[in-house]
């Protein structure tokens, strides 16, 4: 089976209307690479003060090549809360998009609207992507993909 690297950077995000500002505000990312409805792996990154945090965040997936097409890359930013923590909003790219972007050996930066569950915007998103070249592995190995490998956690 082919794959590709997904090296992901969770950079930040500006602009987060209607946190609760009683408490020092903390904002995580969970990041999901969800293939079919299900989510294939999940990674979080640590919490950043703010309405406009950065993280900075390192992130390596490997996408199986036949599940590029159906793939999404689902980013849900959180608030710590004392009693819970409440959703935020969230950003939602199909693979198929980055793919189309990804024609140079550069990483990307690109901006995206975090949108709540209602659809309504609630700040900008920020970024970074290098979708790497196609990996084959050998016949007669195992059908499973590369490890799933996240960069330092906390950075």
């Amino acid at each position: 089976m082919d794959y590709r690297a997904l090296d992901i950077t969770v950079i930040s995000a500006s602009g987060l209307e209607k946190l609760m500002f009683f408490f020092k505000v903390r904002v995580y990312a969970v990041v999901s690479l969800i293939n079919n409805g299900k989510s294939v792996i999940e990674k979080k990154t640590h919490s950043s003060p703010g309405r406009n945090p950065n993280w900075n965040h390192r992130i390596k997936f490997s996408v199986q090549e036949s599940a590029i097409q159906t793939s999404t890359l689902l980013f849900v930013l959180r608030q710590h809360r004392l009693f819970g923590d409440k959703e935020i909003g969230e950003v939602s790219i199909p693979v198929r998009e980055l793919l189309d972007g990804s024609g140079t050996t550069t990483e990307h930066v690109v901006d995206y609207q975090v949108q709540s569950i209602r659809g309504k915007s609630k700040g900008t998103f920020t970024f970074s992507y290098h979708l790497r070249e196609r990996v084959q592995t050998a016949t007669g190995t195992s059908s499973h993909p590369p490890q799933q490998v996240g960069y330092n956690q906390q950075l």
